[in-house]
């Protein structure tokens, strides 16, 4: 078996490869030739796609993009191996390898997503340095064997060891993490005849605060991981030097999103010591999205002239912490209704909080709420209202918590059947006709559409991508977004990829009936561009118009792909 890099010359090979997987993927009938296979790589957005072969037969695929789920990642978006060849090395060789190309991009981590049914695969991901996440609604797995070898300081100490062969570790069918003070570590053991290693990273921050080599052992320690802004905490590293000569190290501290840490010290240390050192959590009205990388406590460590970077993520917390959740979907005007109002109290104390919402041209509160509550608790207190007019709710809420009042953001459309308005929050963009909503999601640069009455989505718009070969530079971008009137917004990416490249995306809502629009604006050199929309819709028991004909889809499926779009 050989593994080489795939060009088209094996398109022809690829189909039939994928032909003969189709139990590995749920029994799919779906028939590729070599034409579809050079059409889909051409828009994949690989940065490198590797075939195995056994003679002149594809046996295995595996590529690596740039993950587009968060920053900082590599990803592998897809292995394969046939099912004859499974249980012969297939899937390690292509994973080391894509691996190997990891390990030189400029990202320090490397991520995959898995389905719940090919669990029987996870011994072979975790021997290859891969940790699987705690997540409830999807199975995703981070690697940081790339961390590792982009550190300067520990460069020599891993060219003692094979990471691969010496690596210590229960290959368990379970989800990975050591938990500690509320934090989850990912820990690495290597051991050899001549030489052990340990690492440890931590899971919200994606980054190392813990080392452990033959000379010596350097440890992060943070007191918790959920933290309340507009303070100040402790950081404290702890060092075991285990030779008898002197071991200088630098601290130098590194501001991150709202996170101020102006640590900068030098240690000359002989056998152990403590250093501490604080950091500042500034206001942030971002809300923290739990499957991607956290603000961390960030710190360059310079050990004997060799830098490695330690970090630890922080959620950070309003004080108190607030959601209103209007329950209504098509609201009579001058009607009285209940919502209710999510509290948090984020606290180490109990405390008396008094809540007042304020009252505008849309909706009217009773009065303020009083409420105590014991340090780190949440109650959902009953809110009623009264509709003056429909529209977007958007007010600073006035939170007094004993001498101390802070604001804090609350939002919400207040539908009817009849009227459409915009609005806009921290995390979302609306356009709101009657008892339909169309959002933009500003976290993901997804958009979708629901219906008022059930609120289920059966369509929805990834980000777009522009090439060839295709860029996902627009999955972590920040478009700027513009409401034209009340049934029209523009989205509107700049690309880094292509200089002076602008998408502009022009969206029409009117009461269910959705128009989107794609532009590609280039205002500098004269180059040929491709426009990649990717689109789910639910096609389940439908019938569609396709070359001149109408296409029955029996099952209950949610994509149609492998059609010819020049027809």
């Amino acid at each position: 078996m050989r593994i080489v890099e795939y060009n088209n010359s094996y398109a022809a090979q690829v189909a039939v490869m994928w032909n003969k997987s189709n139990s590995n993927w749920g029994n799919g009938d779906g028939f590729k030739k070599a034409e579809d296979v050079i059409k889909t790589e051409s828009s994949s957005g690989n940065i490198k796609l590797y075939l195995a072969l056994d003679n002149d037969e594809v046996v295995g695929y595996c590529s690596l993009s740039e993950y587009k789920h968060d920053e900082g990642a590599s990803y592998l978006p897809l292995l394969n191996v046939t099912p004859e060849y499974h249980g012969k090395g297939v899937g390690k060789a292509l994973i080391l390898t894509v691996l190997k190309d990891a390990i030189n991009t400029k990202w320090s981590r490397f991520d995959l997503f898995t389905w719940s049914g090919n669990i029987k695969a996870m011994p072979l991901y975790k021997k290859c340095g891969f940790f699987w996440e705690r997540r409830n609604n999807t199975v995703h797995l981070m690697n940081f064997i790339p961390y590792l070898y982009q550190s300067e300081a520990l460069v020599d100490y891993l060219n003692q060891i094979d990471w691969y062969k010496d690596g210590i570790r229960e290959l368990t069918m379970e989800q990975d993490g050591i938990e500690r003070n509320d934090f989850e570590f990912y820990r690495y053991d290597f051991k050899n005849d001549t030489t052990s290693l340990a690492f440890e990273f931590e899971k919200t921050g994606r980054g190392l605060r813990y080392i452990d080599t033959p000379d010596y052992t350097i440890e992060m320690d943070v007191s918790k991981p959920a933290l309340v802004f507009e303070s100040e905490y402790e950081v404290t590293f702890n060092i075991l030097n285990k030779k008898e000569k002197r071991l200088n190290i630098e601290f130098k501290g590194i501001n991150n999103k709202n996170i101020e840490f102006k640590m900068m010290e030098t240690l000359d240390v002989v056998g152990s010591e403590s250093l501490t050192g604080k950091f500042y959590i500034n206001e942030t009205s971002k809300i923290q999205n739990k499957g991607k990388t956290h603000p961390v406590v960030e710190a360059l460590l310079t050990i004997n002239g060799k830098t490695v970077t330690f970090k630890t993520g922080i959620e950070t917390k309003f004080p108190v912490d607030l959601k209103w959740n209007v329950l209504e979907y098509d609201h009579v005007l001058g009607k009285s209704y209940k919502s209710y109002l999510d509290i948090e109290n984020n606290s180490n104390s109990t405390e008396t909080i008094t809540i007042s919402l304020p009252n505008n041209e849309l909706v009217t509160f009773d009065g303020p709420i009083a409420i105590t509550m014991v340090p780190l608790q949440k109650k959902s207190v009953e809110v009623p209202y009264s509709l003056l007019d429909y529209g977007f709710y958007k007010e600073k809420v006035s939170i007094t918590i004993g001498d101390k009042t802070v604001l804090k953001e609350v939002s919400s459309p207040l539908k009817g059947s009849n009227k459409s308005f915009t609005g806009m929050n921290e995390s979302m963009a609306y356009l709101v006709s009657g008892s339909y909503v169309f959002f933009f999601n500003k976290d993901s640069n997804t958009m979708a559409i629901k219906s008022g009455y059930h609120m289920d989505t059966n369509t929805a718009f990834f980000p777009a991508q522009i090439g060839l070969p295709y860029s996902l530079e627009f999955n972590n971008a920040r478009p700027i977004v513009t409401f034209v009137d009340d049934f029209n917004m523009t989205i509107t990416f700049t690309s880094n990829a292509f200089n002076d490249v602008q998408l502009i995306v022009h969206v029409n809502h009117i009461f269910g009936l959705l128009s989107v629009k794609y532009e590609l604006l280039n205002l500098g050199d004269k180059q040929e561009l491709s426009l990649s929309v990717p689109i789910w819709h639910d096609v389940s028991h439908a019938t569609v118009p396709y070359s001149g004909k109408l296409l029955e889809i029996q099952k209950s499926e949610t994509e149609i792909d492998g059609l010819d779009d020049s027809l």
